[in-house]
């Protein structure tokens, strides 16, 4: 049981700071309705960790090891630049295509 409450703790605590987080960058838009804001609260932390999980997939796939291992020791490289411009463009067209097709980008 103690265990439970732990982790309960730990997720509430989490939970918070990533809202908060994440109310800094949206400001300053924010939930405006109980509602709004129990699901704001309730999505934060598990948003948070897929987008974490999405990073790791877009810096640590075979592609990007390769570009790294092509532009290793240079400081400045157009090649990882290149890279990290094209993986954002996809990453962030394939979620606003998803907010379009779910009606939420209004």
């Amino acid at each position: 049981m103690a265990r439970l409450l732990r982790f309960i703790a730990w997720y509430i605590a989490l939970t918070f700071v990533a809202g908060l987080i994440l109310l800094v960058f949206a400001f300053p838009k924010h939930p405006e309705t109980l509602r709004g804001w129990l699901i704001f609260f309730s999505l934060t932390l598990p948003v948070t960790l897929l987008g974490e999980l999405i990073g790791e997939g877009v810096w640590r796939n075979p592609a990007a090891k390769v570009i790294e291992e092509k532009s290793a020791g240079q400081e400045f490289s157009w090649l990882r630049i290149a890279y990290g411009f094209i993986a954002m463009l996809i990453v962030f067209g394939l979620f606003w295509g998803l907010a379009i097709f779910l009606g939420i980008n209004k």
